[in-house]
């Protein structure tokens, strides 16, 4: 029950890091394209960047996680399989191999739930 409420816990952590990588931009985005478009010369290097959008850095971070974790996953998997094997018919060491591939499978279920949800709303607000 202990590591239970352990994984709730880790889990609600990491939705509520994810809120924080995708804070509101703030008004000074718009000040500076309104000086970009006034601007003769729009060759400045404020004006290039201005087209640069966090978007691709964002997603290229999740993927990369995304793919860590995955193979986190797949590493626990292996362990508990191993584990299982040769547990020579003890029961803690065979329920405590079930538990690893459990966790792992919830982890993964709740990574990429996440990563749904996240994908959804961006593209729901027009962001991605």
């Amino acid at each position: 029950m202990k590591k239970i409420k352990q994984l709730i816990i880790a889990a609600l952590l990491i939705s509520g890091f994810s809120f924080v990588t995708f804070a509101p931009s703030v008004g000074a985005v718009s000040a500076v394209t309104d000086a970009c478009t006034q601007l003769a010369n729009k060759d400045s290097t404020v004006c290039k960047s201005q087209g640069d959008s966090v978007g691709p850095i964002v997603g290229t971070v999740v993927d990369t996680l995304l793919f860590l974790l995955g193979l986190a996953a797949v590493v626990v998997i292996i362990i508990a399989g191993f584990t299982y094997v040769t547990s020579s018919g003890e029961a803690a060491a065979i329920t405590r191999a079930k538990n690893m591939i459990l966790y792992a499978v919830v982890g993964l279920v709740v990574a990429f739930s996440a990563y749904a949800i996240i994908h959804w709303v961006l593209h729901a607000f027009g962001k991605a």
